[in-house]
């Protein structure tokens, strides 16, 4: 049986790249690292806090998001605004994903208890539904929130935790690496629709690093599909002269191309 369809088009040569950016970025590190600091500082942005009080010793562009329901009416409204041209940040920021997943567990649980098989089920709590179904569940509902994430803003920056993970080093010993904070399927999930992780840490100067991918002697899980990113160690932020902190984010955010001024010529067109 032949099949046509006359819209799609294949190409003759090689399709260029349509993105220099990250579009969903993880910056994972230890608690009180900075990464909410230096997120207040990221141009366009707007923080959705859903860490009890994690900022509230930052002047930013902030919603404190305590519950699910919050975060829906809140990412909803910014998805209606983009979808009517009027976008009200370039940049949506998560603090934390791991609250995140702790939320979407609730959420998670809150259907199933809806639901025929959900109302005669004595389970209490997510994970003890039974033959593990309930980290699949877990791992859908992160799906959802994250393509509601991305939806409503053009970048996307999702702020984590670490915890230590064991591994195997020539099959001989164990080292400890750096590994983001997430239940085992939800990690996975997350890891693999964002296009940059980059692990942050601070000097005794309190000069902030982003790891992208440069070797060192910790092992740290990180690496970027940007070509400005991969393989580096980049300073975002570090102390002045006078003692503030300055964000370097245009290491990480390249310039656009300028778009032409209002009321600019188009290139080639006669002065008037």
């Amino acid at each position: 049986m032949t099949v046509r369809c006359d819209t799609i088009v294949i190409p003759a040569g090689l399709v260029p790249a349509s993105r220099v950016n990250p579009q969903c970025l993880i910056l994972y590190g230890a608690p009180k690292v900075g990464k909410t600091t230096a997120a207040a500082a990221l141009p366009d942005s707007l923080i959705l806090e859903l860490e009890p009080a994690g900022a509230d010793f930052l002047s930013a562009r902030k919603i404190d998001v305590p519950d699910i329901d919050t975060l829906l009416a809140v990412l909803n409204n910014l998805i209606v605004l983009r979808d009517a041209k009027t976008p009200a940040c370039r940049r949506l920021v998560i603090d934390t994903v791991d609250q995140l997943e702790v939320l979407a567990k609730s959420a998670a649980f809150a259907k199933y208890k809806k639901s025929v098989l959900g109302s005669t089920s004595k389970a209490t709590d997510l994970f003890e539904l039974d033959m593990g179904q309930g980290y699949g569940r877990l791992r859908d509902e992160v799906g959802e929130l994250l393509w509601l994430c991305c939806k409503a803003a053009d970048e996307i920056v999702l702020l984590a935790h670490c915890r230590d993970k064991f591994i195997e080093r020539k099959g001989q010993q164990e080292v400890s690496a750096q590994d983001i904070d997430l239940t085992g399927k939800v990690r996975a999930l997350v890891c693999s629709r964002v296009s940059s992780i980059g692990y942050v840490r601070r000097d005794f100067t309190g000069t902030l690093y982003v790891n992208f991918g440069k070797k060192a002697d910790d092992i740290v899980i990180c690496e970027s599909r940007c070509f400005h990113l991969s393989g580096k160690e980049i300073v975002l932020g570090e102390l002045a002269k006078d003692g503030k902190l300055v964000f370097h984010w245009e290491r990480i955010y390249k310039p656009l191309p300028d778009a032409p001024a209002p009321g600019a010529q188009p290139t080639g067109a006669p002065a008037p």
